[in-house]
């Protein structure tokens, strides 16, 4: 008779920063409450929020003994809450959550049972999509194809920073970026550092959701700021030989996203001739984008909204 060996229990450490989040962060914390997967700590760390954020932190802590609470002694922004987050865990492998965002309840069980099957892999994602605070779908997103992870980090940033898991020889090594030029991209930078030089593994199923407010700090980008940012990104590599090694061919095709990415934000804000400027600048620098289902969309959008 064959003898099945069960595996150990895996800690998941969920790092939730948060600031002025009191409409939203009893509903993040509870989501990973709900966990069927029981093993978690929940580590949040409020960046001196100015409403009754940290008051509500604790008071979950005070009523569930894996949740721990930190506040920050100023305002940083989220990277240096999320470094510190890092350095607090306990967890085999960690992920972050923002506080406004949901993990649906079988997100740490998809997690356990992929890290349990895949033990060589200690770097992983799962999908998510952007739904409306009831739960409704906004937007179901598109992953790319793994077979070619350096090529595909350099058309953008598709793992965001939600359903990314990191083992402890992973996240005890790295740490976000805290240049503040780098705010809103600092999560992309770390996810290119990384996959220089570890394999991602994918969960092929939807394990989280963005939550679609007026809030989100996406909502707010700025064209100059975001190619500043991929500006700094774009040196970060060139500058280092490690990551020029790695990402040396892939170059153009990171800079043709970065302007459709310029061009989407110049939409949203209803500057047609800017993102027209923009996606023509796209062509030049990578004539193959053509080809890519990126820029027939934002193209519909400038044409129809």
């Amino acid at each position: 008779m064959e003898v099945k060996i069960k595996s150990e229990p895996i800690l998941f450490s969920v790092v939730i920063p948060t600031y002025n989040r009191e409409k939203f962060l009893r509903r993040t914390v509870e989501s990973v409450l709900a966990q069927t997967y029981p093993h978690f700590e929940i580590i949040i760390i409020d960046n001196k929020s100015t409403d009754n954020t940290f008051q509500i932190a604790q008071q979950l802590a005070s009523e569930d003994k894996r949740i721990r609470v930190f506040q920050n002694e100023k305002n940083f922004e989220r990277a240096y809450s999320r470094n510190r987050g890092m350095q607090l865990a306990n967890g085999q492998f960690l992920t972050f959550l923002d506080s406004d965002d949901i993990l649906l309840p079988h997100c740490l069980q998809e997690a356990y049972d992929f890290a349990s099957k895949n033990s060589e892999t200690k770097f992983f994602h799962g999908l998510y999509e952007l739904r409306k605070l009831d739960g409704s779908l906004v937007y179901r997103y598109k992953f790319p194809s793994l077979d070619n992870q350096h090529k595909a980090i350099m058309e953008g940033n598709f793992l965001s920073c939600i359903a990314v898991f990191l083992h402890r020889d992973i996240y005890s090594k790295y740490r976000f970026d805290e240049n503040p030029l780098l705010v809103g991209s600092e999560d992309y930078d770390l996810w290119i550092r990384i996959m220089a030089k570890h394999k991602l593994g994918r969960v092929n199923k939807v394990l989280a959701y963005i939550t679609h407010h007026e809030g989100q700090t996406m909502a707010k980008q700025e064209i100059d700021r975001v190619l500043k940012r991929s500006q700094y990104i774009y040196d970060k590599i060139v500058s280092s030989p490690d990551l020029y090694e790695v990402y040396k061919s892939y170059l153009d095709i990171f800079w043709a996203h970065r302007l459709l990415f310029a061009s989407t934000i110049a939409i949203s804000s209803n500057q047609k001739t800017k993102a027209l400027q923009f996606l023509i600048k796209t062509i030049k620098k990578k004539p193959t984008i053509l080809a890519s289902y990126k820029l027939y969309s934002i193209l519909k959008q400038l044409l129809f909204s």
